[in-house]
């Protein structure tokens, strides 16, 4: 009874890994805007998001994560952690960012 409940946690919890790891590395930032792949998520099996960079609201940046808030809600996250040159990366999605997003990573308290 105790493996079985033991192997039943260990399942959930790889599933839950893996759905989100697959996300995190499906981002995708460019001139246009960010998208992101999503399993099981808001009802579909698998879906993607491509948002421009009008439709973001806010961006921030910590702990090696940029996360992007988009206008009807939805949140979407780069962990520049997952590349090889986290510090390339950084500078890379920078020189994506329109000044307003830019601007809010860049001032104090954010």
């Amino acid at each position: 009874m105790v493996a079985a409940a033991v192997c039943g946690v260990i399942a959930v919890t790889f599933g839950w890994l893996f759905v989100r790891i697959y996300s995190l590395c499906s981002v995708s930032v460019s001139r246009e805007g960010v998208s992101q792949s999503f399993l099981l998520h808001r009802g579909a099996l698998k879906s993607r998001a491509s948002v421009p960079w009008d439709r973001v609201q806010r961006v921030s940046f910590s702990r090696l994560s940029y996360h992007f808030v988009v206008a009807d809600g939805s949140n979407l996250e780069l962990n520049t952690a997952l590349f090889g040159d986290a510090r390339a990366v950084i500078t890379l999605v920078r020189q994506f960012l329109p000044p307003r997003l830019l601007a809010q990573i860049d001032s104090p308290g954010t």
